[in-house]
């Protein structure tokens, strides 16, 4: 089976992609399509059935705000999905091996109790708030950072620069400096951490050529001020 994926939102440049607009084209060439939402779930309404997404999948411990340690799949789509691994199957004790209705077939043994429940308080946090809210604040801040960062002319700034076009997500290095030295320094005499190195994705540093020294990245949520920003930038 062909099957065509694609993140939402990249977690290296943050990068947006049309999705609704990919999703028609698979769906037109009859192609399943998978998005991953780990960066924008949360953040960005996202509709299964209007954007042509077969599945869905998003981690609740970035724009979801909850604890690390749970995920999920939205399943919009009738083909079959075979469980990697079997064993302690989730609330029918009767099976021997994962049963054919869902969500049991792709729930393994014990769940994540607390991670569940803290996902549960997360997402009653965005209700009350409001995405749109959210965003709108998250976006203030990434243009404030943005606009700084623009304006050092030791520091390139890599993706798209335009707010409209990223999640909270700024990925740079310093000339003259190396990024775990500038990663180290931040943490040590400041207090503030940052993720430095390939963040999981070599290939797309190899595109970028930046597979050697890696880049920094700042990662802006809506409990972010632009105090935090100042701290970061003086």
């Amino acid at each position: 089976m062909i099957a065509g994926g694609f993140t939402h939102a990249s977690n290296v440049l943050g990068t947006i992609q049309p999705i609704s607009e990919i999703g028609a084209i698979a769906r037109k060439h009859k192609i399943p399509f998978l998005v991953d939402a780990a960066q924008t779930a949360g953040l960005y309404p996202i509709n299964v059935v209007d954007d042509n997404i077969d599945l869905l999948d998003f981690t609740e411990h970035k724009s979801l705000l909850g604890p690390m340690g749970t995920g999920g799949l939205i399943i919009n789509w009738e083909g079959k999905i075979n469980p990697l691994k079997h064993g302690g199957t989730s609330g029918d004790s009767a099976y021997e091996y994962q049963p054919e209705y869902y969500p049991n077939k792709l729930e393994i043994a014990t769940l994540n109790v607390s991670g569940l429940v803290g996902l549960r308080e997360a997402l009653t946090f965005i209700q009350r708030e409001g995405i749109q809210q959210i965003l709108h604040k998250e976006k203030e801040i990434l243009n404030y950072a943005l606009n700084w960062l623009n304006e050092i002319k030791e520091i390139m700034v890599y993706g798209p620069k335009d707010i409209e076009k990223i999640v909270g997500v700024i990925s740079f290095n310093m000339k003259g400096i190396s990024g775990e030295e500038v990663a180290y320094r931040l943490d040590q005499e400041y207090g503030i951490m940052i993720r430095v190195g390939l963040h999981c994705m070599p290939t797309a540093h190899r595109i970028m050529g930046t597979e050697k020294e890696g880049i920094l990245r700042i990662g802006i949520g809506c409990f972010d001020e632009t105090k935090d920003i100042d701290r970061l930038i003086y």
